[in-house]
């Protein structure tokens, strides 16, 4: 009984420490918040619109179509005479009807207009693929895209008719010089969404 009164208040006192100890240690333990993803102002998705994405795409065919069309001009006017005495002759007969019809409108064919010929058709190439590289960083949302674009679109129309002049609407046909600006055309109202 004795022992009791004793012991009872001890750890009365002994519960009362730990308890106190035990809310102590809860306040310094650090509360656990949900990580939040801290988002940088500055930094935007890469969500492309859809006709942006679309016109990029578009493009790139169609600049698959255009390299292979020049350097495959290129290697005809470089090799006139070699394709004559190649085995296939619907191919020499195809740029024979063209020859005959540059003839007709005053453009040279002899071996130095070939040479000029085959030089067009390599800037043409480089042309399109320096463009190719305003596609792809216009499709990545990045503005300086669309002023190379639009240069080397330029260029792609303008150097036929330096070179050439007003024949070189019967070399590459009009739509090969409307195409290019119908697209710049097109981007130019995709430039709001060129923000970086």
């Amino acid at each position: 009984m004795f022992w009791h009164y004793l012991v009872v208040p001890f750890q009365i006192t002994l519960e009362h420490k730990m308890t106190k100890k035990h809310k102590h240690k809860i306040k310094k333990e650090p509360t656990k918040k949900k990580k939040e993803k801290v988002v940088n102002p500055n930094e935007e998705k890469l969500e492309v619109p859809g006709a942006l994405k679309a016109l990029c795409v578009l493009s790139f065919i169609g600049f698959i179509y255009c390299l292979l069309l020049d350097s495959s001009d290129y290697l005809a006017y470089s090799n006139f005479s070699e394709l004559a005495a190649s085995a296939d002759q619907s191919a020499f007969e195809t740029m024979e009807n063209r020859m005959a019809e540059f003839e007709m409108n005053d453009i040279d064919v002899s071996g130095e207009g070939l040479e000029r010929l085959g030089l067009m058709a390599i800037y043409r190439t480089i042309f399109d693929v320096l463009a190719m590289v305003g596609t792809a960083l216009m499709y990545f949302k990045v503005r300086k895209g669309y002023y190379i674009y639009v240069i080397f679109q330029a260029f792609y129309i303008i150097v036929p008719f330096v070179m050439f002049g007003l024949p070189a609407l019967i070399i590459f046909g009009k739509g090969m010089f409307m195409i290019p600006v119908i697209y710049v055309g097109l981007f130019t109202t995709q430039l709001k969404h060129l923000t970086r």
